[in-house]
């Protein structure tokens, strides 16, 4: 399943980066949705703890503060922040967000070079679009979109997939990081871009 995102945004990751830094920029990006679409938002982290960030503790008193594992149910279709996830995470995330919006500040787990090019998410950090994949790259997407409605369990599902990734390894194009993200940003479920990860291995 594809999610029609209105908009997305992302912090990149990089080494000594201060975290403070790169929460504040997705908060502020996110309170600009809020202030759009006249509503609050949902954050999204993988613990309940606020990891010692004073903007997102802040950020949380004001919205809703979920886990993929929380008890509590949040209707969504509205702006969500999404604080270092790992693939899971992000799809939880973007469910969530629906047709809204989503802020990701990057994490070591799971890059999002792919998933911010996919989408042509604002960074913010330079403040310009993330450009936008290649027509090979997209392509290929596009069909491991179409094979892995059962995430890749199923054995014409594997093989399709190994057929692409020959072709696009053939082809110089084989960039695991990118085609994982970008695979999540496409639609497939988590449980599928770890068996295309597994693929790829």
């Amino acid at each position: 399943m594809t999610y029609a995102l209105r908009t997305a945004a992302w912090v990149p990751q990089a080494p000594g980066r201060d975290p403070g830094e790169a929460a504040r920029l997705a908060v502020q990006w996110t309170e600009r949705q809020c202030r759009q679409e006249h509503a609050r938002a949902i954050l999204v982290t993988s613990t309940r703890e606020q990891f010692e960030v004073p903007e997102l503790a802040e950020f949380s008193k004001q919205h809703s503060h979920v886990t993929r594992r929380s008890q509590q149910r949040l209707a969504g279709e509205v702006p969500v922040l999404a604080y270092l996830p790992d693939t899971e995470d992000l799809d939880f995330a973007t469910r969530l967000a629906g047709s809204s919006s989503l802020a990701v500040v990057e994490s070591d787990a799971f890059p999002l070079c792919g998933w911010a090019a996919w989408l042509e998410a604002s960074d913010l950090v330079s403040g310009e679009a993330t450009p936008g994949l290649g027509a090979v790259t997209r392509d290929a997407l596009d069909r491991f979109a179409f094979y892995g409605n059962n995430a890749f369990d199923d054995d014409f599902g594997r093989e399709r997939a190994r057929a692409v990734l020959a072709e696009l390894r053939g082809r110089g194009k084989l960039d695991r990081d990118l085609l994982l993200g970008a695979a999540l940003a496409a639609g497939l479920s988590a449980h599928a871009v770890k068996n295309l990860g597994r693929l790829i291995a």
